[in-house]
């Protein structure tokens, strides 16, 4: 049972993930014996030559309750703990606190779920900046969504959306109604077991603005990935994803705009991943 935010998870996955383009990513993941886990991501932008990166230290106490920091480049030290099934079964609950490098505090959020049957509730509070819940329930293979944000923004102090979904073995269709002024749908189809389809369009009719991406992803026989997506401002996106070996993982991606072949529109990308 899907949360709000996931509702076309699976058309969000196979147009972005993978499409690593601009930079340069490498990402090392390793879990020991004992139940420590611990994730270094660190990536290069091929525009400003930035290197930003992060790391992550998790462990789960033998009472359940999972503690996470993230160290980030940008001199922030996050911790989290979340729990599962601790108030009633089905429930999660999540907290989190931002220091700067220096100690200074930076900011806190606290998450909640509740899911069971043919229902998922979450929401989700950010002290200062915003407030937000969402709901998903089932009926059959159909799933109906509302979602809702306030925040202290003066450009959208409250923004809200609708959505219908309907998941099947190979398929997985949804349309979103978004501030009344907007709508955007989109389609998973699992073709073979080897291939996947997608389409995302968005439309906006008061500003007469329509907006499509269209991709799909193949399996080979050798275990690599080739993915291809194309919108509607003719961009062509590729990527390519193999194991080197266990546990190691080359992505290779790039962005072509065919209607200016000899611009300076085109842009690489590449990513390593290890995981032991």
């Amino acid at each position: 049972m899907p949360k709000y935010a996931d509702l076309d998870k699976s058309t969000k996955d196979l147009l972005k993930d993978d499409f690593d383009i601009g930079d340069v990513k490498l990402t090392y993941e390793l879990k020991s014996a004992s139940g420590l886990g611990f994730k270094f991501e660190g990536k290069k932008n091929n525009d400003t030559n930035a290197i930003p990166f992060s790391t992550e230290s998790t462990i789960t106490s033998a009472s359940g309750i999972t503690f996470k920091e993230t160290f980030s480049s940008k001199g922030t030290v996050a911790i989290e703990a979340s729990a599962k099934n601790k108030i009633t079964k089905g429930t999660k609950l999540v907290g989190e606190a931002t220091f700067t490098t220096k100690g200074d505090f930076s900011g806190a959020l606290a998450k909640a779920e509740y899911a069971k049957g043919g229902i998922h509730l979450d929401s989700k509070a950010v002290l200062g900046k915003s407030i937000s819940a969402g709901g998903v329930f089932n009926y059959g293979k159909f799933l109906l969504g509302a979602s809702l944000v306030s925040s202290s923004s003066d450009k959208n102090p409250l923004t809200y959306e609708a959505a219908v979904a309907y998941n099947d073995t190979n398929l997985s269709i949804c349309s979103k109604a978004i501030n009344g002024s907007a709508l955007e749908a989109s389609v998973f189809h699992k073709y073979t077991p080897k291939v996947d389809c997608g389409l995302k369009v968005n439309f906006a009719p008061a500003k007469d603005s329509l907006t499509a991406t269209i991709g799909a992803s193949i399996k080979n026989s050798d275990g690599s990935t080739c993915k291809f997506k194309f919108n509607t401002n003719q961009d062509l996106g590729l990527a390519h994803v193999r194991m080197l070996s266990p546990g190691v993982k080359l992505g290779l991606a790039c962005n072509v705009n065919i209607v200016k072949p000899a611009s300076d529109a085109h842009v690489l990308g590449m990513s390593l991943k290890f995981s032991a």
